[in-house]
């Protein structure tokens, strides 16, 4: 959602992921993982490499569908999280401006020396870089 690409992108400012990969990074926001599989199609069919960054929510079914759909073409990777984004940063469900709230608490993880922990792997995955 738009939280979580909020969130990615201050944390990529934060951690000092170079620019030039932040810049080129485009992100879709798919608003629900049941569209995640349709996207992925549009993108195999142009041949675009690609991530799915999503969070578990129980369905393993659905789960599977993503990440079979993702390696028909070997064109995508999967990274599937334990919980929302929300909750990892501490958003309360159902708060009004869950961007402008991510920013927040991102930078306040990195002011705590926290963000590396909470984010950083995910971080990395999502720009491809190195610790």
């Amino acid at each position: 959602g738009d939280s979580d690409i909020a969130a990615f992108q201050k944390s990529a400012e934060l951690l000092k992921i170079d620019p030039h990969i932040v810049k080129n990074t485009t992100f879709i926001n798919c608003h629900g993982k049941g569209t995640i599989p349709a996207f992925i199609r549009v993108l195999n069919h142009f041949y675009k490499n690609f991530l799915v960054v999503y969070d578990k929510d129980g369905d393993e079914e659905f789960n599977e569908i993503i990440s079979k759909t993702a390696q028909e073409r070997g064109l995508g990777q999967v990274k599937m999280i334990e919980n929302k984004l929300e909750d990892i940063l501490g958003i309360p469900e159902g708060s009004k401006d869950k961007p402008i709230l991510a920013i927040l608490q991102v930078q306040d993880l990195y002011e705590k020396k926290q963000l590396d922990i909470k984010l950083g792997e995910l971080i990395r995955f999502i720009f491809g870089a190195q610790k």
